[in-house]
């Protein structure tokens, strides 16, 4: 959810009526910082437990860069797209459109373009567009409740009476969001949240983009948090031979290193705007 081409942050540029290139570069540092965490918990892992990770044939690099060349012309399409997106180059409608020409034309070239592909795609297409219509609509008038009942400058005179250091105060709306996460579907929680923590966010010195990484760096451990993280009873759900238990269990690791992960976040704003600042966006 968090490494561009992210939908959660195309919602949240919605609703939030930000950037969605400045989101898309501000999230390649927490993304890439992400998966290193990932990594590291994995090695951590295997070394403790080596029945976990047993050795295999070992695959030369020549195998893997033929093996890459199979995909080569797909992330040509997304480095192409994505890039003229952070860059300027195009809107994000305009992206889309260069994305839907180029992903044809790739289609033609592989033989596999056909009228269901055209079907299925238009359909999603349609299906997609709609939720988001109905998202923003949702948006407008929430963010108008917020605003005429003074809900947002409550929260914000609240927060600045409790003398709290900024730290904490994200820290506290962590938590929130981290119990909102475990039983409210991703989407839900952005509407419902941000018209009222990023007036908060905004009045402590945060930037707008930094407290859009946090929201869905956040949300992101909220789906798979116990005891209730959705996403752990749908992945239960596709292996029904697998207790419920042991797969929670199972991310207790990777909730560690996300744990820690955010906490950096936090600590450390830069992580999140520094690239935005470089690539002047």
């Amino acid at each position: 959810a968090l490494i561009p081409p992210s939908g959660a942050l195309i919602v949240f540029g919605i609703i939030a009526e930000q950037s969605i290139g400045k989101l898309f570069v501000a999230a390649i540092i927490p993304g890439f910082t992400q998966a290193l965490f990932y990594m590291a918990a994995i090695v951590i892992l295997c070394h403790l437990r080596p029945a976990l990770g047993p050795r295999s044939v070992r695959v030369d690099w020549a195998d893997r860069l033929r093996s890459l060349g199979k995909i080569a012309d797909v992330a040509v399409l997304i480095v192409f797209v994505i890039g003229g997106l952070m860059i300027g180059w195009f809107t994000p409608t305009e992206a889309a459109s260069v994305g839907v020409v180029a992903a044809f034309g790739l289609c033609a070239l592989r033989g596999a373009f056909n009228r269901r592909l055209i079907g299925d795609a238009v359909g999603n297409t349609l299906r997609t567009t709609g939720m988001i219509y109905i998202i923003i609509i949702g948006a407008i008038l929430f963010a108008t409740f917020v605003s005429v009942t003074g809900i947002a400058d409550l929260m914000s005179s609240t927060v600045r009476t409790m003398h709290a250091s900024p730290v904490i105060s994200i820290a506290v709306m962590a938590l929130l969001l981290l119990a909102l996460g475990s039983f409210l579907d991703g989407l839900a929680l952005m509407l419902l949240t941000t018209p009222i923590f990023l007036p908060i966010a905004l009045e402590l010195g945060y930037s707008p983009v930094w407290f859009g990484i946090f929201l869905v760096r956040t949300m992101e451990i909220g789906f798979v948090h116990p005891p209730l993280g959705l996403n752990v009873y749908v992945i239960q759900g596709i292996g029904k031979d697998i207790p419920l238990g042991a797969i929670f269990r199972g991310i207790v690791p990777f909730l560690i290193a996300d744990f820690i992960h955010l906490a950096l976040l936090i600590a450390i704003p830069a992580l999140t705007l520094w690239l935005p600042s470089v690539a002047g966006v």
